[in-house]
């Protein structure tokens, strides 16, 4: 992990909020995301995380507030423009082309936001083997099992050149060891790729290991933003994720 105290945001949210048929699903979120910066963005089940990042995205319209992108203001700017822009994101299903094969989806990627298709194919080559999944490159996507779907999920979004990347639970269905192998390889991207990391995830492990930051959201609302170490030891957290205060004997633990 680096010091990023002086970063300027390279990505921002300011008081966003969606309301669906009046009810709110997330209110005056707010978020910053330096450059070269891995951020933690959690909360239970609910709490409005996949809307929030739809948000930042281009797949959600926001009902008020405003998303900045290196300080222009990108609020409900089109997902296709966002990812042309630098802002790439992984989704919790891999959304892949089944009949072809792993190579040819991560070029595919770096065709549908402008590259051509011999440097997108060089680049999906260069980073499948950043990987360690060279491999696989001719193996059909359809036929990978569910850790290497993740991992094609992700080489797809590295190849579009990201400014910003958003992964979603990348750990999900995940053993600890595959989860161990997967922190070991997103640890060196924001230096590799030269991009910022916003990630959303259920295993604590990997989130304490590797972000500068966490931010918590419960209920549509940012409840806790700050080092692992800190975020560990709010209360407001602690009751969101246990449903329950700590007492005055474990309060230190």
């Amino acid at each position: 992990m680096t010091d990023n105290t002086a970063s300027a945001p390279l990505l921002e949210a300011k008081q966003v909020t969606v309301k669906f048929e009046g009810l709110a699903a997330l209110e005056d979120v707010d978020l910053v995301l330096k450059e070269h910066e891995i951020l933690g963005f959690i909360g239970p089940n609910g709490a409005g995380k996949t809307t929030f990042v739809n948000t930042l995205t281009g797949f959600q319209r926001v009902t008020t507030g405003q998303v900045f992108l290196e300080g222009d203001e990108v609020t409900n700017v089109a997902a296709h423009r966002l990812a042309r822009r630098g802002v790439a994101r992984t989704f919790q299903g891999a959304h892949l082309f089944a009949g072809l094969t792993v190579l040819e989806n991560i070029e595919a990627s770096g065709v549908g936001v402008g590259g051509s298709r011999r440097e997108s194919r060089r680049r999906a080559w260069q980073i499948l083997e950043q990987m360690g999944r060279g491999d696989l490159a001719h193996v059909p996507a359809g036929s990978l099992p569910h850790g290497e779907e993740r991992r094609l999920g992700m080489a797809r979004a590295l190849v579009t050149h990201p400014k910003v990347l958003i992964l979603d639970e990348p750990a999900a269905g995940l053993n600890e060891s595959e989860s161990d192998e997967l922190l070991g390889t997103i640890s060196g991207w924001s230096r590799e790729y030269g991009c910022s990391i916003l990630l959303i995830e259920h295993d604590m492990r990997l989130i304490m290991r590797l972000c500068d930051r966490v931010q918590v959201i419960d209920h549509g609302k940012t409840i806790a933003v700050g080092t692992p170490g800190e975020v560990r030891a709010d209360d407001a957290v602690i009751e969101a994720y246990l449903g329950r205060k700590r007492s005055g004997a474990n309060a230190g633990g």
